[in-house]
């Protein structure tokens, strides 16, 4: 059936579609509407032989249309005419001109006002090359950009572009607050859906150097984002035969195949509680190891590179390591990714071997001229002390706590118990699943307010070997759950101090600013949640293989880092170099990478006593209070 519409209708129709093409289909519409006004002027006057009045002779059609333009584009020009038939064109071309020129500057100002709001929102797109991109918003994007400052501090025009659902002028402010020094850093935020694979697109993600993808915590199901993100930037279009260097962080271990499965080898996973409860368990069972994470993790002293030294092929990884006065080796990455921490002593190098080490940078790892001194009067071969039944106190509970306990189970003695103690009663039921699978713990748990004096004193704290503050991280505020735990903490220090006997703590806090209230407990570990995973993120995002390093160092299986007592290697209380202790951890099958002084342990501006990757020609005095941090079997 044939729709009889009118011309109006139908101009009307066509006048509203150009509308909605934009600013510059007006444009082109005005400029058209300008040359049909010029032209036309130009026309009449031409036809009908109209000149100004006095004029010697009537204007052709290429002044007359000039006249118009004039006209058209200032009515000013008008004022001196002569003639009325001239003043008609004139004035026919000065209307057009009004309206068109008031209509153009209208167009213009809406399209300059709509990009303003389009900049606003953080929707234009980036052009960028070799940027670090970070997909998500929590609480970590601070630590993360404050430590990629320090990481690219040395670099020429660094710049970090943060994208996530949040409004691009939040995160400016939010950057702003608690990153005050970028340096040399340039951070550009962006507003858009990060499971959309054309959204994602304005921040340009082929281009960048590495693409950081934070979990949030704040939805019911992060991992289920983290994959649909990774699959958005695995899926582009225009993606190209690049290989993309994506670190995701996720939270569900049985959610990892999956994320690896979709990005291949272009994706590097970090399972943030998995490494938490990890560090947990290291930390509160070895004073100040806490410490010693922090100083390999932050940008801020020596970190772990890769060297590879062709003059040391066929080298022993014993004589390599006593190769380097400033660097301390941990390892040996084959060419085919092997991994090697801590390998025998007898390991031999050979071509294309990278020796793992840490430095102040990459381009510190030299090989040094000092032919090592070892003073062999001084070792001793103190064997480790047996395992022996341990007696562990968990005051607080979240998630983390679960796998926290499993993984416990695995570094202790048969007969240990862990005695746990929450306000969830939920979590009874949990407790019993995990009794189920324990082999070498037996486990308690008590409902109660951790805050209770009275109930503290009832625990018998000074019988605990050690005792470990979980925060409140689920269903409760953070800032409110740690204020809960530095309250314990508190209590905990006091009763300590009224019993004159030392109780080994371990606390984990939500927010680091709250590690600067605990002062004034002397408490020595502290484990930063949100902190730990920042840095790890940071680094994996500067080298991928930094990944498995790690996940080798948190597990309980092969070498991790311990701090053993000095006495255990060397006759305390004589001047020494530091070869002379590496010496004497070589014998034990171990890598000694530096030392803890007991007089420092409370000492915030020394690094809690933790020396990493000393200068092992400096002369150096031990007690017997003091500490060798080494890479061993536990």
């Amino acid at each position: 059936m044939k729709n009889n519409y009118t011309v109006k209708q139908r101009f009307q129709y066509w006048f509203d579609a150009m509308m909605a093409k934009g600013a510059v289909a007006m444009i082109l519409l005005l400029a058209m509407l300008s040359l049909l006004v010029v032209v036309v002027g130009g026309t009449i006057i031409y036809l009908f032989n109209i000149a100004p009045e006095g004029a010697d002779s009537p204007l052709g059609f290429t002044e007359g249309a000039w006249q118009s333009l004039m006209a058209t584009l200032d009515s000013g020009t008008m004022g001196g005419d002569e003639g009325w038939d001239f003043r008609g064109i004139r004035l026919f071309a000065t209307l057009g001109g009004i309206f068109v020129i008031s209509t153009f500057i209208a167009v213009l100002s809406s399209a300059i006002e709509a990009r303003l709001e389009l900049l606003r929102k953080g929707r234009s797109t980036i052009i960028e090359q070799e940027h670090t991109l970070i997909i998500g918003w929590s609480p970590k994007v601070f630590y993360i950009i404050n430590e990629l400052v320090l990481a690219n501090s040395n670099q020429k025009k660094p710049k970090i572009v943060v994208v996530s659902d949040n409004d691009k002028t939040m995160m400016e402010d939010e950057i702003s607050n608690h990153c005050t020094d970028l340096k040399n850093t340039k951070i550009i935020c962006r507003s858009a859906n990060t499971t959309d694979i054309k959204d994602l697109m304005i921040v340009n993600p082929m281009a960048a150097k590495s693409v950081l993808i934070l979990s949030n915590s704040n939805s019911d199901n992060p991992d289920a984002q983290v994959i649909k993100t990774i699959l958005a930037l695995t899926n582009q279009p225009n993606k190209g035969k690049d290989k993309m260097h994506i670190v995701a962080e996720m939270i569900d271990p049985k959610n990892k195949e999956v994320a690896l499965m979709i990005g291949k080898n272009e994706v590097e996973v970090l399972l943030s509680g998995d490494v938490i409860s990890s560090i947990m368990v290291q930390t509160c069972r070895q004073s100040g190891l806490s410490g010693v994470f922090t100083e390999l993790l932050d940008f801020g002293g020596d970190e772990i590179y890769f060297k590879e030294e062709p003059s040391l092929i066929n080298a022993t990884f014993t004589q390599a390591t006593m190769s380097y006065d400033t660097s301390a080796l941990l390892g040996i990455v084959r060419m085919n990714g092997e991994i090697l921490l801590n390998p025998p002593a007898t390991t031999t190098l050979i071509e294309g071997d990278k020796l793992i080490a840490i430095s102040a940078d990459d381009d510190t790892i030299i090989k040094s001229s000092i032919v090592p001194i070892v003073q062999h009067e001084y070792i001793v071969n103190k064997p480790n002390a047996a395992l022996q039944p341990e007696k562990i106190l968990v005051l607080g509970w979240n998630k983390k706590g679960e796998m926290m306990v499993e993984k416990m189970d695995k570094y202790v003695a048969k007969n240990s118990i862990i005695d746990i103690v929450g306000l969830q009663t939920s979590a009874e039921y949990r407790i019993e699943l995990l009794r189920a699978n324990m082999q070498n713990m037996s486990i308690n748990y008590n409902q109660a307010d951790i805050t209770d004096r009275d109930f503290l004193n009832s625990l018998d704290l000074p019988s605990y070997d050690h005792v470990f503050i979980l925060s409140y991280a689920n269903g409760m505020p953070p800032q409110d759950a740690d204020a809960l735990s530095l309250v314990c903490l508190l209590h905990i220090r006091n009763i300590a101090e009224k019993s004159g006997r030392n109780i080994s703590v371990a606390s984990e806090m939500l927010d680091a600013n709250n590690r600067e209230l605990a002062k004034i407990t002397n408490a020595e570990d502290f484990i930063i949640s949100e902190n730990y995973i920042s840095l790890l993120l940071s680094q994996i995002s500067e080298n991928k293989i930094l990944n498995q390093i790690f996940s080798s160092l948190f597990s309980s299986e092969g070498s991790e880092i311990n701090i053993k007592p000095a006495s255990n290697y060397i006759i305390t209380g004589k001047p020494m170099n530091f070869y002379t202790i590496m010496q004497s951890a070589h014998n034990k099958g171990e890598v000694a990478i530096g030392y803890k002084l007991a007089s420092e342990k409370n000492n915030a501006t020394l690094s809690y006593g933790i020396h990493l990757n000393p200068k092992k020609s400096n002369t150096i005095t031990l007690s017997k209070e003091d500490s060798i941090i080494v890479l061993a079997e536990y």
